[in-house]
């Protein structure tokens, strides 16, 4: 009876052990420590604004610095801001194991410049602070991501207003 209970409670002990080592087949790859693809990116932003996105991810960390620039010649404007974001969440769907979902939040600035007029003499300049709400969708094994941020900003000069900003866009990165 003892022989039979010692060889019970060992049985599943060795099933466990056996379970965990994988077949001679089977390749298994240490997952990325980062959130997304890492080092330079360049992509497309498309909303408010509409232009060039430009990103950079250091290796393994949870932050990005993004910038963007963009323009309306019709309307002879020119916009450019640079933001730091730091990962403060990741998502990630059962049903889709390839995918993670980064959300960033961060601060930058903005600067926004226009003609005031028709006759092209004058010209307006604004600058304000970003708080850029992002998600952004990371395939883990391609080196590109695809994002929608939403950024409230608050103007600072030439007066004090509240904007809203937002966009959709993609970058591939490099490295």
């Amino acid at each position: 009876m003892l022989t039979m209970l010692t060889a019970l409670s060992l049985a599943p002990t060795a099933q466990a052990q056996d379970a965990e080592v994988p077949p001679s087949n089977v390749v298994i790859e240490d997952e990325p420590t980062g959130t997304g693809p890492s080092e330079m990116g360049i992509g497309i932003i498309l909303g408010s604004p509409t232009g060039l996105s430009l990103g950079y991810r250091p290796g393994g960390q949870d932050h990005i610095i993004n910038a963007g620039f963009a323009w309306n010649f019709p309307q002879q404007r020119v916009h450019a801001h640079a933001d730091y974001l730091h990962t403060f969440y990741v998502l990630t769907d059962p049903n889709a194991p390839s995918l993670t979902f980064p959300v960033n939040v961060g601060v930058g600035v903005r600067f926004h410049s226009r003609e005031s007029n028709g006759n092209g003499d004058e010209t307006r300049a604004t600058v304000g602070v970003r708080i850029p709400l992002q998600m952004t969708m990371v395939p883990k094994h391609h080196p590109f991501d695809v994002f929608l941020e939403l950024v409230p900003v608050l103007l600072l000069y030439p007066e004090t207003k509240f904007r809203l900003d937002g966009a959709l866009g993609a970058r591939y990165f490099f490295g």
